[in-house]
């Protein structure tokens, strides 16, 4: 804990300050937000250049602030907000807060000054020995590790992946994220309609198959699962 900072204690600039370092490797063309749910009446920050000098790093780094409190308006909040281009909104109410974490689901247009360009990406290899071996964990880190993920581009090892390389700078990725990734933007395909089985389950929450009349599950193309009609919904909503 930073010297003059007590434990427990809700901190603004503190908070910030963390979020603003770890979003400082994201690139300029990617869209850099934070979103603060703050649950204070105050801040306690010992230095008040800390907090004054937030509004100029937020706009350095190109990160836009958007500031939700559950209590009653902070003035600090939303001038950091404003001033990064963010929003400020109190809480009314649980339903309130519902609506207005939804509503920033979408990601914000970007903005006309923000260009974007092609990033380097390499794809390491996972090392595994039997004895620690000494791997980079970031910038002037270093630990000593039995399995890590050596850059191919200068046979760096790497403590994480994905990540960028501790040496040259260029993103790790693996194929499996890549992979994921692309599944999680289409969506599952539409399931079958068929007639319930005696004896049958659903394969996602184990529901057993009722016949009848009028009965029916959904069945998947692909796998040949069948489901029930609340796990089609989470599949093909929710998810």
């Amino acid at each position: 804990n930073p010297r003059g900072y007590i434990d427990g204690v809700a901190s603004v600039s503190k908070g910030l300050a963390v979020a603003i370092d770890s979003l400082r490797e994201v690139p300029l063309g990617y869209s850099r937000e934070i979103l603060l749910l703050y649950n204070s009446t105050s801040t306690h920050d010992p230095n008040p250049q800390d907090i004054l000098s937030l509004p100029q790093q937020l706009q350095d780094a190109n990160i836009t602030l958007t500031s939700v409190s559950t209590e009653p308006e902070i003035f600090a909040l939303r001038n950091l907000a404003t001033q990064s281009g963010g929003s400020f909104s109190t809480v009314l109410s649980a339903q309130h807060l519902k609506q207005l974490l939804a509503a920033l689901v979408p990601p914000p247009p970007t903005a006309e000054h923000r260009t974007t360009s092609l990033h380097r990406t390499a794809f390491p290899t996972l090392l595994r020995t039997p004895h620690p071996h000494l791997a980079s964990a970031g910038p002037s880190r270093t630990s000593f590790v039995t399995s890590s993920f050596e850059c191919p581009v200068c046979k760096t090892c790497n403590v994480s992946c994905p990540g960028q390389c501790a040496t040259c700078g260029v993103r790790l990725a693996r194929s499996v994220d890549l992979v994921r990734c692309a599944r999680n933007l289409r969506p599952a395909p539409a399931y079958a309609e068929v007639p319930s089985e005696e004896g049958g389950a659903c394969a996602g929450c184990g529901e057993r198959e009722r016949r009848g009349r009028g009965r029916s599950v959904l069945k998947c193309g692909g796998c040949g699962s069948r489901f029930c009609f609340q796990c089609d919904a989470y599949v093909h909503e929710d998810l």
